[in-house]
């Protein structure tokens, strides 16, 4: 699990030089403030837009579900979640991980990925049995279905990449908010 985790956010994050160069991801640089662009049910109802008869009808606009949320080994925390493949979008993704990310401010560094198959998602017995080492049994999935993945550092840096098109296999990476310089 931790070779996967380096190995991703290696991946993601060391070889963007690389993958802006040879064209398999267009960047998107923006900055998200502290306010989601999708306010979640908790942030409209502390600003009191959401009254309490209102709080029964209420639906979250994009469906998810967080299918594993632990501390990992590196003292980051880990997030794998299901969702749609029709919410794989800059927009739907920035709410999501906006909300995600409010939810869990600490520790700093998080990783979350997102899954739009079952298939793609281990289940706890298969996660115990990975512990030590590393598996391909999934690896025949990459590439099948559309998939995100999403960062914040210890230096407060956040960015996620997203498959775009299955067909050209190309993602994009999206910048939320440059790390913090001492």
């Amino acid at each position: 699990m931790k070779r996967r985790i380096f190995f991703l956010q290696t991946v993601i994050f060391c070889g963007v030089s690389a993958m802006l160069a040879s064209g398999q991801i267009s960047p998107k640089i923006g900055s998200l403030p502290n306010a989601c662009p999708v306010p979640s049910a908790l942030e409209l109802k502390r600003v009191g837009k959401l009254s309490e008869k209102d709080e029964l009808r209420y639906r979250t606009p994009i469906r998810y579900v967080i299918v594993y949320n632990e501390i990992g080994p590196t003292g980051g925390r880990e997030i794998e979640v299901f969702m749609k493949a029709a919410n794989i979008n800059e927009r739907d993704l920035r709410a999501v991980f906006c909300w995600i990310s409010q939810s869990f401010p600490s520790p700093v560094a998080l990783t979350i990925n997102v899954h739009t198959d079952l298939n793609t998602i281990e289940t706890p017995e298969e996660r115990e049995l990975l512990k030590d080492g590393e598996d391909s049994r999934f690896s025949k999935f990459y590439g099948r279905y559309r998939e995100a993945s999403y960062s914040r550092f210890d230096n407060r840096r956040e960015a996620f990449l997203y498959t775009k098109n299955l067909a050209e296999i190309k993602q994009t990476l999206v910048v939320i908010r440059e790390g913090q310089t001492d």
